[in-house]
């Protein structure tokens, strides 16, 4: 076959897919489910494409399919099987580059691809399912841990990013023993992982069943630290089953309860809790009463009467000052 009667075959493809592609804009006029309208909609803006380019997309190189039918660039394919690519050389050239170098952005993003089925993509790899950098400045040195999905951010480019308008950006699940998201930072003055909330939502929230809802350990700094930045604000605050509905002034710790105890310190050789402060190293506010202690009293308790009265429980209630 001459190259001119290659080229009046390919034509006669071309107004055939005119013609298939014109009875399938009659069925894009019935409802149709969201799945299916995303398919028929990426089929329809393909076959235009192609329709408008004419002969010179029809002398456009072709691949070999599964089905022994070639693809054809700048149209739509139908196929019943699928079609798979394999490149078998040295150096870490990929098998099938796809570019997009067009000013009008597809739903607000200009791809370089659009998949569309039970999962948009899928990917597999020695250490990297699915790997994507920003920018794009060329293909990663190496990836340090094998992952499903790889995110390489550079030049102050989020690695990853996830957003969700009704629901959670981000969710990890793992049966391993091991932590479902973890954060591992390099650098001494950087955060392993960081929780930001807008001004009155939660930063980092952690919840357990009959574990620890949030737990800290470190060699030789602090497990927990926490700071408040205004002079009303409260470091730590530590709530048991229910706040007492007290207010309290700032501090660096504080213990609230409405019916367990407030703050509790354990020791089994050394100090329960140890003080020191330049006016006082404890404090213990006035309570209600006046010149009397409570009814009831456990052995050690003190007790500060309204009048600033000193009692102290040793089987019954004695006044100290």
């Amino acid at each position: 076959m001459s190259e001119h009667e290659e080229l009046f075959a390919r034509l006669h493809k071309l107004e055939d897919e005119n013609r298939r592609l014109s009875a399938r804009l009659d069925e894009l006029a019935r409802p149709v489910s969201r799945r299916a309208m995303f398919k028929r909609a990426g089929q329809v803006a393909l076959g235009a494409a192609a329709l408008s380019v004419g002969a010179e997309v029809a002398a456009a190189p072709t691949a070999a399919a599964d089905d022994k039918n070639p693809v054809l660039q700048g149209v739509t394919n139908f196929a019943t099987n699928g079609t798979a690519l394999y490149a078998d050389h040295a150096g870490n050239a990929a098998a099938l580059t796809v570019s997009n170098d067009t000013l009008v952005a597809h739903q607000g993003y200009a791809s370089g691809l659009d998949a569309f089925g039970d999962y948009g993509v899928f990917g597999t790899g020695d250490y990297g399912g699915v790997i994507g950098q920003a920018p794009g400045l060329g293909r990663p040195v190496s990836v340090p841990v094998p992952a499903g999905v790889v995110g390489i951010g550079v030049e102050g480019v989020a690695g990853v990013f996830a957003t969700s308008q009704n629901g959670e950006a981000i969710a990890a699940q793992t049966t391993s023993g091991l932590a479902a998201v973890h954060g591992n930072c390099q650098n001494d003055n950087g955060i392993g992982v960081f929780g930001d909330g807008s001004y009155a939502a939660t930063g980092v929230y952690g919840h357990s069943g009959s574990g620890d809802g949030v737990r800290g350990i470190a060699n030789e700094g602090h497990g927990v630290f926490g700071l408040a930045v205004q002079p009303n604000g409260v470091g730590v605050l530590g709530v048991s089953v229910e706040r007492s509905g007290v207010t309290a002034p700032a501090a660096a710790v504080t213990g609230d309860s409405k019916d367990q105890n407030g703050v509790q310190g354990l020791s089994k050789t050394a100090r329960g809790g140890v003080f020191a402060g330049g006016q006082a190293a404890i404090r213990l506010l006035p309570g209600s009463l006046t010149n009397t202690a409570p009814a009831n009293g456990q052995n050690g308790d003190f007790y500060v009467d309204s009048t600033g009265g000193l009692w102290y429980y040793r089987g019954s209630w004695h006044q100290l000052a």
